[in-house]
Parts: structure tokens; sequence; C-alpha cells
């Protein structure tokens, strides 16, 4: 059943969240749930407030009482998977990816996250599977190539490294990193010649010592996810924009 006045709470809530007004945005979210303590929605918004925030416990509680409540598809999983991950709980954030991906299995950067909480737990070839995924739906990203050449590395695969390496380049010719490391590919396979090219051609574009741990960090960086989420985010409020609107529970695969 509808309840206009958390409806309206929410879309508050929602406009203080894209203001940057925190301190409202929680109080909004607070009043609604007060209000209808079992409506999943708020409880999913609040959560990703909460993970803005770094709050990562309170933002997994409020994720899983949205889940309890029956508000289950990729979006939340996949923002619960996060917080997950920040806390280093990285089976249970690959736990979330992974029922994230039964709802939606060509989301690519469910995919990528998932590579990357496996390569934490050295677990290369799942990360290679991950990354192989991505390249398949993004064929001309050069980001996803270059990612899948750096966990071909830690296998030891030079040759097909090097493809992905190339592949990255001819997509992204300014993309100093994957020089530098072109170059340190091609010595470990002996060409001098080519790795000295390389090496100076990164230095030409700018490539520093740091690049390498810039470029890593950055992987995790919120802002690699922030237009895919914030597509998800409007989808997932669309229903608010009814006239009348009822809350559909989405149920887990398999269930009717």
């Amino acid at each position: 059943m509808s309840n206009s006045k958390v409806i309206s709470l929410i879309k508050k809530a929602k406009k203080a969240f894209d203001d940057e007004d925190d301190d409202n945005c929680l109080k909004l979210h607070n009043m609604a749930i007060d209000i209808d303590p079992h409506f999943a929605v708020a409880y999913m918004s609040r959560g990703i407030l909460f993970a803005e925030l770094e709050y990562f416990e309170s933002a997994i509680a409020d994720f899983n009482k949205a889940v309890e409540l029956g508000f289950m598809n990729d979006f939340v999983l996949f923002q619960r998977g996060e917080a997950y991950f920040q806390l280093g709980e990285l089976k249970k954030a690959i736990a979330d990816y992974t029922k994230a991906l039964s709802f939606n299995p060509n989301d690519v950067n469910i995919y990528s996250k998932r590579a990357i909480a496996y390569t934490r737990l050295d677990k290369q070839k799942e990360a290679l599977q991950d990354f192989t995924k991505t390249v398949e739906l993004e064929p001309d990203n050069p980001l996803f190539y270059f990612a899948r050449s750096t966990t071909l590395l830690l296998l030891n695969d030079f040759k097909r490294a090097l493809e992905d390496l190339n592949k990255t380049i001819k997509l992204d010719p300014d993309k100093a990193i994957a020089y530098n490391i072109r170059g340190k590919v091609y010595e470990e396979l002996g060409d001098t010649k080519k790795a000295e090219a390389d090496f100076k051609k990164a230095k030409k574009l700018g490539y520093d010592e740091d690049a390498m741990k810039e470029m890593m960090e950055g992987f995790d960086d919120e802002d690699f996810y922030d237009d895919e989420l914030e597509d998800d985010f409007g989808d997932n409020f669309k229903f608010l924009d009814k006239p009348e609107v009822k809350m559909e529970v989405v149920k887990k695969p398999g269930k009717k």
C-alpha cells in the first residue's frame, strides 16, 4: 500500500543526497522509516547515504533490511557488496557480486569489481575470467584490456599480456603506464630494443614511478562507477514519479 508522505520524504531525501546535504538527507530518511518501518526502499536509500559517508557497517545493516523486506535486485546487492569490499570482507563481497549478476548478467561494473576482489584474494584465474568478460562486454574499452594484462602478468603469461597491452595502446595511445609496462614485458621476452622504445615513449607521455600505484588505486575509485551508479539509482526511484504508486517487491530468482 502506498504512503504518499513516506514517498514525499524519500523524494526530498534523494534531492538532499544530490545536493550533498547529508544531515538533512539522513533526517528525512529517518522520518520516512519512523512512519513506515516496512518500506524497503527507504532502507536501501539510507544505506547508500551511509556508504557515501563511509559508515559501511550501517550501510550493510540497511541493505540487509531492504533485502529482508523483499527489495532484492542487482543494485542493492552490488551496493552491499561494495560495502563489504570496503570493509575488506572480500568473500562476502564476491558472494553479493555473484548474486547481483544473477539479476543482471551483463553488468560490466560488477564483473570488474568482482575481478578486483578475486585479485586481492590471490585468485588470479577467477579474476582473469571476469576481466575477460568485461572485454567481451566492452571490446572498445582500453581500461579492461589493461586490467586483464595486469592479471596475465601475475600469472606469468607474458605473451597474452603483451597482446592486451598492444590493444590498450591502440585504443588509448596516450596511456603512459601501458607503454612502461609493455616495456617491462619486452624486457622479460628479451626484446631490449622495443623495451627501450616503450620506456622512452612512457617518459615522453609523463610517466613516473608513482603512476602504477595511482592506476591501481584508481581502480577502486568510486568515480569509476559513478555514472553507472547514478543511472541505477535513478531507475530504482522511477516509481516515485507515478501519481498512484505501489511498491513492487522484487522476488528472488526462482520464486513465484
